[in-house]
């Protein structure tokens, strides 16, 4: 008999991790405790400095567990996104930016046992950072007025 264990198709894993009021956990790539929970659902967490809450579904879907494989993909996320915060436009749209890389984040917590897929997305992330950083270098020196070029934007301050 032929042994076809090896041939099953990988997929992400499916949370069901059971949370409760002061776990800790990454929420949307930064370590935070849980505060609040109604039920299943988490309400509210908190990394020491800022608290987050949340309705309606809660926020059960941007919190993953706090293992190893998490914390290398969360770091790699934070900074992914200090990175565009350094090098960007200081005008982007942060929110929507972020929850792009949230989304990217989750995408990948779930597929943490496979190693592969994860770099494979990983390339996806850095091929985003890289975009929007090249944009906005290509953004802050447009050519005005024929062959005089003006910085139509400021740098951003260094502070």
């Amino acid at each position: 008999m032929i042994d076809h264990s090896s041939c099953k198709k990988k997929t992400p894993i499916v949370q069901k991790t059971a949370y409760k009021v002061g776990d800790w956990v990454y929420f949307e790539f930064n370590l935070n405790q849980i505060i609040r929970m109604e039920g299943q659902y988490v309400r509210e967490v908190s990394d020491g400095m800022t608290t987050t809450a949340s309705g309606g579904e809660g926020m059960i879907d941007r919190c993953m567990p706090l293992e190893l494989p998490v914390k290398r993909i969360s770091w790699s996320f934070e900074r992914y996104y200090d990175q565009i915060r350094d090098e960007a436009l200081s005008d982007l749209n942060f929110p929507d930016i972020h929850d792009h890389l949230v989304d990217m984040w989750i995408d990948i917590c779930n597929w943490r046992n496979d190693e592969k897929t994860v770099s494979e997305k990983f390339e996806a992330v850095g091929d985003f950072v890289d975009e929007v950083i090249r944009k906005c270098k290509e953004v802050r020196r447009i050519e005005v007025g024929g062959d005089k070029d003006i910085r139509l934007i400021r740098p951003k301050s260094r502070s």
